[in-house]
């Protein structure tokens, strides 16, 4: 019970984790998340997600989601 609780409350904190740095970053949180859902897939074998980052996206493609 312990060991599921612990993986559970560690996903929180890095989806937690995720959406303010989103919000430090501009970024509307919900956007944010579904324009790196839709493009952490595309990413091809060793590539690096450096650009996915909420410091590193583009802000407007990211923004233009919720329009």
């Amino acid at each position: 019970m312990t060991d599921k609780l612990f993986i559970f409350a560690d996903s929180l904190c890095f989806f937690y984790s995720i959406i303010e740095t989103a919000k430090l970053n501009g970024l509307n949180p919900y956007a944010y998340l579904k324009w790196l859902f839709e493009n952490v897939v595309l990413l091809s074998e060793g590539e690096s997600m450096e650009h996915l980052t909420p410091w590193n996206c583009d802000s407007v493609e990211v923004n233009k989601i919720m329009l």
